[in-house]
């Protein structure tokens, strides 16, 4: 006969371990279907599922067995603040400068790592092809940005010299983002 969730609480205060095991086990799915409808800002779905796992695991070691609540009401409202967390925590860094911008320079790393003198010239090759492609994706105002952006730039001077405000730089930096991201896919 399979142990009721608060008796496996009860086990695992007692010293075991398994107990821990089996909750977290049993009660997977349940955190993959409450994370299943949201989605985190530069990241995936199991990285929500792991925060919610970060939640039932809360759920376990503070369920206070004497209340009388059921533990699966309790881990669920865990789980749901751990996932509610994460996702907070991600929008506020939504703004924050290309955190996983592709850069130019990386690019061309590979050329300085070569041992041989064809492997450095169609590296480089590859590297000015690449130039070539996103200065042709780019309009005009995004070359702009993209330039003030790899000197050193912040929003609000890119913004102040362009006349324009932060949010719109924002969209700008994240819409190039998406034309490298796309050009170096299909030059993989």
């Amino acid at each position: 006969m399979s142990l009721s969730d608060e008796e496996l609480v009860i086990s695992f205060r007692n010293g075991n371990a398994s107990s821990c095991d089996e909750l977290l086990s049993r009660h997977k799915s349940l955190v993959s279907a409450l994370a299943r409808p949201y989605f985190l800002i530069g990241g995936e779905n199991e990285d929500l599922v792991q925060e919610g796992m970060i939640g039932l695991y809360k759920a376990i070691t503070t369920f206070d067995v004497d209340k009388g609540n059921k533990f699966t009401s309790y881990a669920v409202t865990l789980v749901r603040q751990s996932i509610y967390d994460a996702l907070k925590s991600a929008n506020r860094d939504k703004h924050k400068p290309l955190n996983t911008f592709v850069s130019i320079s990386d690019l061309n790393e590979n050329a300085t790592q070569s041992d041989s003198p064809e492997d450095i010239y169609i590296s480089n090759e590859i590297y000015k092809s690449l130039i070539s492609e996103i200065s042709l994706l780019l309009s005009s105002g995004e070359k702009d940005v993209l330039n003030m952006y790899l000197e050193g730039f912040s929003y609000q001077e890119m913004a102040k010299n362009l006349g324009k405000d932060a949010k719109y730089i924002d969209n700008v930096l994240q819409r190039i983002k998406r034309k490298i991201r796309k050009i170096r896919k299909t030059n993989r």
